[in-house]
Order: C-alpha cells, then structure tokens, then sequence
C-alpha cells in the first residue's frame, strides 16, 4: 500500500476522505489532526516542487553598491532582487547578441579574405545585407 505521504490527493477534501473512508466515528480532533498532516504533505510536496523549478542564487556585494542598487530599485519602484535579475538577464541578452554581431563580422571578414586572395570580385549587396544585419542588432 503507498504511504499517504507519497500520493497525491487534488485537494483537502480528497485527502479526508481517503483517511476516513473506513472509520465510523470521527472526532473534530482527529480532523484537525488530518488537516495539520495534509497541510505538512502538501507544503512538502510543493517545497520540492519548487526547488526543481528554481535555482537560488546567492552572492555578496560591498554595502555602497547595495545602496546604490537599493536607490535605484526605490526610483524604479520595484523590488532590489527583481533590479538585480532584470540587469543580470539583460547583461546576458547583450552577450548573446555581441557573440551573433562578432560571428557575423568574422563572416563578412572570411569573404573579403577570399575574395583577395582568390583574386575575386566579392557581391557588394550580400555584403551590405551583412553589414545592415549587424547594425540591425546593435543596441
């Protein structure tokens, strides 16, 4: 038989019925009883949930760039810890787009290095495609 603290009950109802469906007699304590255990269950079983879901970070910072964060967070009106993330994903977000504007310049400077070499005539709209595709991406 499994556990109850391994199944999955919908709700507080569910869970009451499956522990009292073969008792006769049932008191307010035993109900209160069950109802402290089922909340255990569920907060357990959503503590780990959420723990896969998410990751926590944790890092330290000087006491004068929190406060200059913190000032910056207030004007914004929102939260430090949301300032933080929104700057760090937007950090991220450049360095994807600095990597696609760097692979892209590396590809306009291989068909230049061609084309001398071979001593070829290079298309001057592809390259200016090129070109208008990196300005296009630059912040």
């Amino acid at each position: 038989m499994i556990q109850e603290s391994q199944q999955h009950f919908e709700n507080l109802q569910a869970y009451l019925e499956h522990r009292f469906s073969a008792i006769d007699h049932i008191t307010p304590e035993m109900v209160q009883k069950a109802k402290a255990q089922y909340r255990k269950m569920y907060q357990s079983r959503y503590r780990k949930q959420y723990r896969e879901r998410y990751i926590q970070v944790t890092f330290r910072i000087e006491k004068q760039e929190y406060e200059a964060l913190k000032s910056i967070a207030q004007r914004q009106n929102i939260k430090l810890t949301t300032l933080i993330k929104q700057r760090a994903l937007q950090q991220q977000q450049a360095f994807d787009e600095t990597g696609i504007i760097k692979e892209s310049l590396l590809n306009i400077i291989d068909v230049l290095e061609e084309a001398i070499h071979e001593d070829e005539s290079v298309s001057v709209t592809e390259l200016l495609q090129n070109i208008t595709s990196i300005y296009e991406r630059l912040p």
